[in-house]
């Protein structure tokens, strides 16, 4: 099923944007949700899924493991079911941290299952826990930015999602908060920072005052270029090339195209290998070459002895 089409929500909350002098860097952690009924069914087809019992306990351990508790002081996340269960359990009420939902972080496609629902059912569901002051009636409406028969870009879908992404960036921005949790979706994060996460993993990455992303200097977790076997960067409708950890690599793609994608950043890759094997048979053919030249000279030697 497909989501209502129509004129995207306008810009809600955007306001000026301060000079690059007057903005300080931020440390974002961004958040995949947990596992969400269709990521387990496959089925897009039921608007607005939540948690498995898989994704509540994801969550649940991310707020055990200490990761998120580094002094946010704002949980931002998108108005989808599956994003703002994964914040209650993540990053638990009584830690104080402010709860804020923001369309400029939904999921980019138009199915069922990327289809958010108005402010007075989330607030039904989800009572005082978010400020959704933000959120306009039919925020979940968005062009799409891909034909999955065709497997193409649509070019108002891409754009729009374009402007979204640097809505996003000014938005938070603009923010005076200087610590953020983000929670979001896997296709959100592949076109904002080119990185694939699992559920419920973090990428720690920094917002520089130039409005640029980078990864944070103390991250733990090295993103490596995800590379098929046929050496081709993987994308993800449209995305930039994309990285993501060994672990989720190995997850989502195999054995095979982690092997690749390590290749693809050693310096024994297939280029480096074969340019060592030159370099040892050149090594082996002058030793050869100095071999023969002695034999050579010791029978000449021999000769001019008799």
């Amino acid at each position: 099923g497909q989501a209502p089409v129509g004129r995207a929500p306008s810009r809600v909350g955007m306001s000026p944007a301060p000079s690059s002098r007057e903005r300080t860097r931020k440390l974002v952690w961004f958040v995949r949700h947990g596992e969400a009924t269709h990521n387990v069914s496959h089925d897009s087809t039921t608007r607005d899924p939540g948690l498995t019992p898989a994704g509540y306990t994801q969550a649940v351990q991310l707020d055990a493991s200490g990761a998120l508790r580094l002094g946010a002081q704002l949980v931002a996340a998108s108005p989808m079911r599956r994003t703002l269960e994964t914040a209650q359990l993540a990053v638990p009420a009584q830690l104080g941290v402010p709860r804020i939902a923001t369309h400029l972080l939904q999921e980019i496609g138009t199915s069922n299952a990327d289809t958010g629902r108005p402010p007075a059912e989330l607030r039904a569901e989800f009572g005082d826990a978010f400020d959704l002051s933000e959120l306009e009636e039919m925020w979940y409406v968005k062009p799409a930015p891909w034909c999955k028969q065709r497997r193409i870009g649509l070019d108002d879908g891409q754009r729009a999602l374009a402007a979204r992404m640097a809505d996003f960036v000014r938005w938070l921005g603009a923010r005076a908060e200087e610590r953020v949790i983000v929670v979001t979706h896997h296709g959100f994060l592949c076109h904002l920072l080119g990185i694939e996460l699992a559920n419920c993993e973090v990428a720690a990455m920094e917002l520089t005052p130039t409005l640029e992303w980078a990864v944070q200097p103390t991250a733990l977790v090295r993103h490596l270029p995800i590379v098929g076997i046929d050496r081709v960067p993987m994308r993800h409708k449209g995305s930039a090339p994309l990285r993501a950890s060994r672990e989720t690599i190995a997850k989502h793609y195999g054995a095979y195209v982690l092997a690749a994608s390590e290749r693809a950043v050693s310096p024994h890759s297939a280029r480096g290998s074969w340019a060592l094997v030159r370099r040892r048979l050149l090594v082996l053919q002058a030793a050869a070459i100095a071999g023969i030249v002695t034999l050579a000279l010791a029978r000449l030697e021999r000769l001019l002895r008799k």
